[in-house]
């Protein structure tokens, strides 16, 4: 069969391949040098280029509470100096039966106020150049002093933050609303104290709360208690619309988490 005939196969064999660029590269003998410094300069400019678009150009999404710490403590700061977009997911397990026996308890490692204060003492000091903040706080909370707790630290977080232009933050409604609802105007004053909290905040970010329906129950809008941070994970991520600073954009995301692996996390941060 003729080589070039429409019938004959093409060889692609590491061989041929060899044999084919071997027959168009001229051979020499010669020793070229070459700047290994000007080699070196090279790799660094490719590797700061590429750890800036890494690091300017990305939203990075924490979905785990301890992880911004740890984030935090192994990445580079000049790596962290970089980031300009961040979304955070946070949860609480707070329980009314817990608050009742044991006044002073905290819930454990990662779920408490501390882990959130240390989350956003960590942003505020390690990312100055944070342009964009998405907070999910995920309940249910119980207590109205918890949210007092919640917005200072957001406030301090936001007074540090110089360069930050949008911030979103999702709070659970409180589950002292249904005992409002079963024990007419025993928690009233609580209530609205905490929401005149949140009023106040609406001038410095954006306030968002799930909507009341009359098709769901309220220990849902407060948030049910999922556990431990293991299976699906549900939360929304915020972000500037297009229609300008006023208007939130809106992302839904289910995220599945493995038990094992995340139970030798939850070991680490448990005393």
């Amino acid at each position: 069969m003729p080589e070039n005939s429409p019938e004959s196969g093409i060889d692609i064999t590491p061989q041929a391949i060899r044999k084919a660029v071997e027959g168009r590269v001229h051979k020499s003998n010669k020793v070229h040098k070459i700047s290994l410094l000007a080699v070196l300069q090279t790799c660094q400019m490719i590797y700061l280029e590429t750890s800036r678009l890494l690091y300017q150009a990305n939203t990075f999404v924490s979905l785990q509470n301890s992880i911004p710490i740890d984030f935090c403590n192994l990445a580079l700061p000049a790596h962290l100096s970089l980031i300009t977009s961040l979304h955070v997911h946070f949860q609480f397990r707070e329980f009314v039966y817990i608050w009742d026996t044991c006044p002073g308890r905290q819930d454990p490692d990662p779920y408490n106020e501390s882990t959130f204060h240390l989350v956003c003492r960590q942003i505020s000091q390690s990312m100055p150049n944070l342009r964009a903040l998405s907070i999910f706080l995920q309940g249910p909370l119980v207590q109205p002093k918890t949210y007092d707790y919640i917005s200072s630290c957001l406030t301090s977080m936001r007074d540090g933050l110089k360069d930050l232009y949008f911030m979103a933050v999702r709070f659970p409604h409180l589950a002292l609303e249904e005992l409002v609802a079963a024990v007419s105007g025993l928690y009233e004053d609580d209530l609205r104290r905490t929401y005149q909290r949140l009023d106040s905040m609406r001038d410095r970010f954006h306030v968002l709360q799930p909507c009341v329906g009359n098709d769901r129950q309220q220990w849902e809008i407060a948030d049910l208690d999922t556990g431990r941070e293991k299976g699906w994970r549900l939360g929304t991520m915020y972000r500037i619309s297009n229609l300008g600073l006023d208007s939130v954009e809106m992302r839904n995301y289910a995220i599945f988490t493995e038990a094992e692996a995340f139970d030798e996390h939850i070991e680490k941060h448990e005393p």
